[in-house]
């Protein structure tokens, strides 16, 4: 069924998972650590801290690499024609199940 609707299946086993787990915790350990000494009053002040960090860190270039991971993304993007859902496209897809709009 997902082949007919042109969306493309994971492998049963995926070999990429290791390396998805491995970024992320980078990311999450260089913002926690940038962040550990300061104090938030405000969920939304932490939010755009965050944030700052995170656009920082994307448009660093990755070692072994040699270039960023938000220049890597736009690469791979541009290569396949496909994009993942942006926040706009999720919002409307929320808006729609709330109107009890099927999937």
């Amino acid at each position: 069924m997902a082949a007919d609707n042109g969306i493309q299946r994971r492998p049963y086993k995926p070999r990429d998972k290791a390396k998805v787990e491995v970024g992320v915790q980078v990311v999450g350990r260089w913002i926690l650590a940038r962040l550990r000494h300061q104090r938030f009053f405000s969920l939304a002040a932490l939010n755009a801290a965050i944030r700052a960090l995170l656009d920082d860190l994307c448009d660093r270039p990755m070692r072994g690499w040699g270039i960023s991971r938000r220049a890597l993304f736009e690469q791979l993007a541009d290569s396949d024609g496909s994009r993942p859902a942006f926040r706009d496209d999720l919002a409307h897809h929320s808006d729609l199940m709330s109107l009890g709009v099927p999937r």
